[in-house]
């Protein structure tokens, strides 16, 4: 008998984590730029016919949180929150901060918005970077914002969306431009530092655009990547059930001709830069698939913008991904 209960002891130290609860989280850089001087200057291309497709399109993944960035106007956030509303997601969750008032620097905020089908609190934490990379990047105020979410029968999770600020290509010199590289890796830090600071839970998720990929050269990780990959305790959800054997892209301009159009900034290059990032204790939260997403264009609605052609969501593909979360790990109130 005592070797019965033994067993049985043995058996329970070796369990599988009691995972309870499934979460499945979008990140999507959705291409949504545009100005007001004077008048509204679209920068990204088919605005309106992409925001009028992206709700049904987001919601047909069966997403249950979304982490949005370049929703860069209040315009057409309302509208995306609107659309996603009759969607399903009846939760929403941004803030902006302010300029300084005296200058166009961050005029347009720092883009980011997260929907919700689950109850969201209101308080909602806010980072701003303390330095740009590229020049354009002067006129937003990029960032992060932190949130804590109720899921059913597990609790409060922290999460976070965020978007790093892009770096441009040296084409000459066959590198990225070096101090860029190297605010961008500052505000890697700031994001790291911030998450450290405002995690409240036993379970953070991140949903960002890096701006970064995980390994521009073989076996040298980016070192905003390993700044979180690795030593920084987060799983990269994507490549974590993926691999790197078959390769990637988010930010693709071989086969999403919005991309291609931006070769000046990117210089054509194919990019895996969007992430859902996981981090707890072990046993708490573990990627069980991941996908990318809206990689193939669709039927927009005809009109003088779009003359019935196909086109894509945006210039960035979607990474969709389930996760396994232990409610033991969840904060209770």
């Amino acid at each position: 008998m005592r070797l019965f209960f033994a067993t049985l002891l043995l058996l329970s130290l070796f369990a599988s984590p009691a995972f309870g609860q499934t979460l499945r989280v979008l990140t999507f850089n959705t291409w949504l730029l545009r100005v007001q001087y004077h008048r509204k200057i679209p920068i990204a291309k088919d605005i309106k016919p992409r925001l009028a497709a992206m709700p049904a399109e987001i919601a047909r993944t069966g997403a249950d949180l979304v982490a949005f960035q370049e929703v860069w106007e209040d315009e057409l956030r309302d509208a995306l929150v609107a659309g996603m509303a009759r969607q399903g997601y009846p939760y929403a969750a941004f803030r902006e901060g302010q300029s300084d008032g005296k200058s166009f620097r961050g005029k347009i905020g720092n883009g980011l918005l997260v929907v919700s089908r689950y109850p969201i609190d209101p308080a909602i934490g806010l980072l701003h970077f303390t330095a740009f990379t590229a020049l354009e990047e002067y006129f937003a105020m990029k960032g992060a914002i932190h949130l804590l979410v109720q899921l059913p029968g597990t609790g409060w999770v922290d999460f976070y969306d965020s978007h790093l600020g892009a770096v441009r290509w040296n084409s000459k010199k066959q590198r990225e431009h070096r101090l860029q590289r190297e605010m961008r890796y500052f505000q890697a830090m700031e994001l790291r530092e911030f998450v450290r600071r405002t995690a409240k839970t036993g379970i953070q998720i991140i949903g960002a655009d890096l701006n970064a990929s995980p390994y521009p050269a073989p076996g040298q990780p980016s070192r905003e990547y390993a700044l979180f990959v690795g030593r920084g305790g987060f799983v990269d959800s994507f490549h974590a059930v993926n691999g790197f054997d078959s390769p990637a892209y988010t930010y693709d301009p071989e086969t999403n001709p919005y991309a291609a159009a931006e070769g000046e900034v990117r210089a054509s290059r194919r990019l895996y830069i969007d992430y859902i990032l996981v981090s707890g204790a072990p046993g708490c939260i573990e990627p069980e698939s991941s996908e990318l997403v809206f990689r193939e264009p669709i039927r927009a609605e005809d009109t003088a913008e779009t003359e019935g052609r196909r086109i894509f969501l945006s210039d960035h593909y979607g990474v969709l991904s389930t996760l396994s979360l232990n409610p033991a790990c969840a904060a209770r109130r």
